[in-house]
């Protein structure tokens, strides 16, 4: 979590799991026992349940004056401006590309598809991902990614900033040529 530019500390894996599952479930209750559920995968020793209200309480300091958490009806609510979110923003992003690109307005989706690309900062929820339902929202994440390059590159191609374009400065290559810092992916027939 950054805030201000800095870097703010959650702790180790599990109170960083928790965030994470309340940020997926923002401004809805998630139950104390399915967070304490999730982040012990089915196992939680003795004492997780106070563990968990320890964890609540550390993140309640570091997430105020940006983000609300409140205990309500056996569990806990965030309540945060999702703008705030890179994932959602990234979303959102990739989201407007690919409405514009449907429209023909190729320019503009490239903008929004690297806008939505700069966000990325390598595997989603990385740190966070062996708790299952994370897992699942990573997967979807480098989906969403894999569509935005693709996006991107659909785009760069319609308004000719591909290999061999005379807007790219680039010279000698045809569309049968991958372009020499790009490997190959597709075998020559």
């Amino acid at each position: 979590m950054v805030r201000a530019g800095g870097e703010v500390r959650l702790g180790g894996p599990r109170p960083r799991a928790v965030l994470a599952l309340l940020v997926l479930e923002a401004g809805r209750v998630v139950p104390a026992g399915r967070l304490v559920e999730e982040v012990w995968r089915g196992s939680p020793p003795p004492g997780a349940a106070k563990t968990l209200r320890s964890y609540i309480s550390r993140l309640r300091a570091l997430l105020t004056p940006d983000a609300a958490l409140v205990a309500r009806g056996g569990g806990y609510v965030l309540g945060l401006d999702l703008d705030l979110v890179d994932a959602v923003r990234f979303e959102q992003l990739v989201g407007t590309g690919q409405a514009v690109l449907s429209g023909g307005e190729a320019a503009a989706a490239a903008g929004r598809f690297r806008q939505a690309l700069g966000l990325w900062r390598g595997r989603a929820l990385a740190d966070v991902c062996e708790v299952e339902p994370l897992t699942r929202e990573a997967a979807r994440l480098e989906e969403l990614r894999l569509a935005a390059v693709e996006g991107r590159i659909e785009a760069d191609i319609a308004v000719g900033l591909h290999a061999g374009s005379p807007k790219t400065g680039r010279s000698g290559s045809s569309p049968t040529t991958a372009p020499r810092s790009i490997p190959k992916i597709f075998p020559a027939e």
